[in-house]
């Protein structure tokens, strides 16, 4: 079974710019729900369900999660390049 990646130290702080910085896209948060709705449609009904009842701010906090375990995945996989 696959394991949720443990989070490097630095990888938030390079995602929070992207989504809280002053050059961060306003439509961010569309773009990421209608993204997880191509990828994981039942974590997408989730995440828009949670803004439906909780607001905007624990959709935000739901999507951010999915992105940076998404990074580090990636930022793993290309490591894992490198290594080998």
């Amino acid at each position: 079974m696959a394991k949720i990646p443990r989070i490097q130290e630095g990888l938030i702080n390079s995602i929070v710019p992207e989504v809280f910085g002053p050059q961060k896209d306003p439509e961010w948060m569309n773009n990421m729900i209608l993204r997880l709705g191509r990828e994981n449609p039942i974590l997408s009904a989730f995440i828009i369900s949670a803004n439906k009842k909780y607001g905007k701010e624990a959709a935000a906090v739901g999507l951010l999660v999915y992105k940076i375990i998404e990074s580090q995945i990636h930022a793993n996989e290309v490591r894992d390049l490198f290594e080998t």
